[in-house]
């Protein structure tokens, strides 16, 4: 593939200009400029629907070393609206790398400009706030492009998991199956030189069967539960609340996803409804707010949010390092201490990291415990909450419990 470089330009939406480069295509896109500093986990990234709607720039200096392979991703396809980088790796090199990095974002036609200092243009999102913005390498006329992004939407008060493919309800296998099966396959899917692991895994689930409420689900968490051999099926966030009655599952959980929590009113009303079901309910990042607001909470927009793989999170003296991807947060002040108990707590900032209802078998987290990309620190939760599955299943009752701290 012959590579044409061209100038590209970020445009913030407070006037600030960055120019820079990009390959091939042409392309003029609008979205919300966030930043993450995590040094691997691109692949993950792009491909997690929390970031929906945004233009993710990445600190990390070289970017696409070790290519794109089928096993890794987050979702069916890219979700970040835009990439922006310091250098881009043309040659890609990784045993389990099944297509470079830059023929992947060709094919799904992925906006990428590069030759930015990354970590200057982090720093000046971490002072100034995230602020919509505006990648080209077509259109250079800054009061047209100016113009046309004033009229684009804030991410505050926006419901952006109306846009993301999760029309659908599934039952989870493994990662390959759930790909080779689907209907968007990645064009490299179905090509005989690519060698795509397809484990056959045995049928030896324990027994407990976890519902997945589908805000923007990452393929780790499901991966998470198949490993401890429970049978996870996925249903699509408009689900209605007999069809979980009708499953039954043992525990619900409520996935991450993006967006402003406080615009969906529906997922709102559907957690509402959850919770009358007696059962144990895990909340994951939007799940996480989802059910505080259920429970009466409020939630905020942070200035430039947690996106990084080694946030500290814990209660007094006990830290663990986990991996977060969110711009809204939970209001303490609107927390009803009565009945919730704040167990996590996110040092860097003192924000809420996670809350544990004190009557009812119910927790959340505002951190990724499936850790794709990231630290490990936090997987444990998945056996938690299989233990309170158990737990609960064997009282079958609703009793006081103590708080769940970690």
């Amino acid at each position: 593939m012959k590579l044409t470089r061209k100038k590209s330009i970020l445009l913030l939406e407070d006037g600030t200009i960055f120019k820079g480069w990009s390959y091939n295509q042409n392309f003029t896109c609008f979205g919300e400029v966030v930043f993450n500093t995590g040094m691997t986990g691109y692949q993950e990234i792009i491909t997690d629907p929390s970031y929906y709607g945004q233009i993710t720039i990445l600190t990390y200096p070289e970017i696409g070393n070790t290519g794109f392979n089928i096993e890794d991703n987050e979702s069916k396809d890219i979700k970040s609206y835009a990439l922006i980088v310091k250098n881009f790796c043309l040659f890609s090199s990784n045993w389990r790398m099944q297509t470079s990095m830059l023929d992947y974002i060709n094919h799904l036609k992925l906006p990428v400009i590069f030759g930015f200092d990354t970590r200057s243009l982090a720093k000046y999102i971490r002072s100034k706030g995230s602020m919509n913005g505006c990648i080209s390498n077509e259109e250079f006329k800054i009061s047209s492009l100016a113009n046309k992004l004033k009229q684009k939407p804030k991410m505050k008060g926006l419901n952006l998991i109306q846009y993301l493919d999760n029309t659908k309800n599934y039952k989870w296998a493994n990662l390959g199956e759930t790909l080779l099966n689907s209907h968007r396959l990645y064009y490299y899917a179905n090509n005989e030189n690519t060698n795509v692991n397809i484990e056959k895994k045995k049928n030896k689930y324990n027994c407990l069967k976890i519902c997945v409420i589908d805000l923007g689900t990452k393929f780790n968490i499901l991966r998470n539960f198949n490993k401890k051999d429970c049978f996870v099926k996925v249903f699509k966030n408009n689900i209605k609340i007999e069809d979980i009655k009708d499953e039954n599952p043992d525990g619900i959980v409520l996935s991450n996803g993006p967006g402003d929590p406080l615009a969906l009113n529906d997922e709102i009303q559907l957690v509402k409804e959850i919770i009358k079901l007696n059962k144990p309910i895990l909340g994951i990042c939007m799940g996480h707010q989802l059910l505080n607001i259920a429970f009466g909470c409020q939630t905020f927009k942070m200035k430039f949010g947690h996106r990084a793989i080694n946030h500290p999170c814990g209660l007094y003296l006990k830290a663990k390092i986990t991996s977060q991807n969110h711009g809204f947060s939970v209001d303490e002040i609107s927390i009803d201490k009565n009945f919730i108990y704040i167990n996590n707590w996110n040092f860097n900032d003192n924000t809420i990291a996670g809350m544990s209802h004190k009557i009812l078998p119910i927790f959340s987290i505002q951190y990724h415990p499936e850790g794709a990309p990231g630290p490990h620190d936090t997987d444990d939760i998945f056996i938690k909450f299989i233990n309170i599955i158990q737990l609960y299943k064997s009282n079958n009752t609703i009793r006081t419990i103590e708080p769940i701290k970690f």
